[in-house]
């Protein structure tokens, strides 16, 4: 039960992060243009179908995770959220819509690396995975993570050619 209050006061967090830290005109962007981005949507479900998919084995067929995995889970989710809100911050073209952006960014976390958002946001969800600690849910993670993937592979090429 811990690790599942854990969870919640960590999404708590990076709401409020979010809010505090990333402009709302950026934010507002963003949600523009993920109403029109199917792949925005499929990706949503699949992040939720972590926590459902983990809450469901947790009541069925319950798997126990080393204390020490679920701890670098709450550190990946927390590394993941940071550099998601450093993409955002940071790209103003930060949008889950397909689109050539007017210029590429190259500063900031941007300097490190090419796509902060996306490694954050694939952080992120194996934290979640190696939190809540239950099995099942690998397959949703997996799925997001390879779509995220997809997703930088795409904007990659369009962005460099």
């Amino acid at each position: 039960m811990v690790w599942w209050l854990l969870f919640f006061l960590l999404n708590v967090g990076a709401t409020i992060a979010q809010t505090r830290f990333i402009p709302a005109r950026q934010r507002a962007y963003y949600m523009k243009g993920a109403r029109h981005t199917p792949l925005f949507m499929l990706a949503q479900c699949l992040v939720w179908s972590i926590s459902i998919t983990a809450a469901i084995q947790a009541y069925c067929d319950p798997s126990e995770m080393p204390v020490e995995m679920r701890i670098l889970g709450a550190c990946l989710v927390i590394v993941g959220q940071t550099l998601t809100i450093l993409a955002f911050r940071e790209n103003p073209y930060f949008t889950p819509a397909f689109v050539r952006p007017l210029r590429i960014i190259k500063t900031g976390i941007y300097k490190h690396l090419r796509h902060p958002g996306y490694g954050g946001m694939a952080c992120t969800a194996l934290g979640y995975w190696f939190l809540l600690g239950q099995q099942w849910a690998l397959a949703p993670t997996s799925l997001y993570i390879g779509l995220l993937i997809w997703q930088t592979y795409r904007e990659t090429k369009l962005l460099y050619r």
